[in-house]
């Protein structure tokens, strides 16, 4: 059994009596132990999944299918079951750090603050932990950060405070979204290489959402490629990048500059992801701007197809497309 499946699991958004599905009927593995990816580019839903993931989708959400994680679905918990798992057994890295963390608490008694809710143990003790963990994540001088202000911190500071507070019950599952976002490269490459020494030394399975293809090579075993709310291809993180099958992610790593492309224009996408509200309950999610659709894109969804593990929702053939992209 996977540490986590998603099967069959819609989020939708009521407005004004009308149901508008954010994540549509997706189906998503995690092994224990296992590093994952959710790529796509900004209003796909991928921070819509990783909030349902934690329970904290809006309150004018609805669930359909399951989330299974231990054993248990987790779609149909109220508020005081999530708050049982929320922050001990799945944890969240968000996207800013600055918005996540309360300006007006040193960051030393917020992370406390997860110990003290979820384990049976003094003030004395949550300190000595806190400390230890802050050295844990590449924290010098541990006690003055403790002590200071998340406005006191540098950006890279604060995302090590989110890894942090995010481990310090050694979760099951960590969601990374978006962790490196506004971070100059140095500081990125830093915090990708925490996520990863954590996940190697505690075990703890990742979900890395990103939009950035590049991170994820290498660091990752499988991926998902997520476009308008729907899975399009997934399988080995390697095996999408070297050979890409959906239209949707040749485009995205057609996009990717490399020594090859120096000097010319990169390549760009058509078009933009469909609001919620512009998004329509048939046909292939990426038919308006595929360059090789035809009729039945917009009139059917393509059921997926699957090549040795390697799974992807298109209706035409893997040398089909490359041969409509190519000629």
């Amino acid at each position: 059994m996977s540490l986590l499946s998603l099967r069959d699991f819609t989020l939708s958004f009521n407005e004004g009596g009308r149901l508008l599905n954010a994540v549509k009927n997706i189906f998503l593995d995690i092994e224990e132990s296992e590093m994952v990816a959710l790529i796509g580019e900004s209003g796909c839903g991928k921070s819509a999944t990783a909030l349902s993931l934690m329970g904290l989708s809006n309150d004018d959400a609805e669930y359909t299918g399951h989330i299974f994680f231990e054993g248990k679905d987790l779609a149909v918990f109220d508020e005081r079951e999530w708050r049982s798992i929320r922050g001990e057994r799945i944890s969240m890295i968000f996207q800013e750090p600055m918005t996540a963390l309360n300006p007006l608490l040193r960051v030393g008694p917020q992370i406390m603050e997860m110990l003290l809710v979820h384990q049976r143990i003094d003030k004395k003790n949550a300190k000595k932990m806190v400390l230890q963990m802050l050295k844990s994540v590449n924290l010098a001088d541990e006690e003055r950060i403790y002590k200071s202000y998340p406005h006191q911190l540098s950006g890279g500071q604060r995302q090590r405070i989110m890894i942090a507070m995010a481990l310090i019950n050694n979760p099951s599952l960590l969601i990374a979204d978006e962790p490196t976002t506004a971070l100059d490269v140095t500081i990125q490459a830093e915090i990708i290489d925490l996520i990863k020494r954590m996940n190697e030394q505690k075990g703890t399975a990742v979900l890395l959402i990103s939009h950035n293809l590049s991170l994820v090579k290498g660091l990752t075993k499988r991926a998902y490629i997520m476009y308008s709310g729907s899975i399009v291809e997934s399988g080995r993180t390697e095996d999408i990048l070297s050979f890409p099958i959906h239209p949707y992610t040749r485009g995205l790593i057609a996009s990717i500059p490399n020594v090859k492309n120096r000097g010319k224009r990169l390549y760009s996408i058509a078009g933009t992801v469909p609001s919620l509200e512009e998004r329509s309950n048939c046909g292939c999610p990426f038919a308006p701007r595929c360059t090789i659709r035809s009729d039945r894109c917009f009139s059917n969804f393509p059921k997926q197809k699957d090549i040795q593990g390697h799974s992807y929702s298109c209706f035409f053939s893997p040398d089909e497309i490359e041969e409509r992209m190519n000629g």
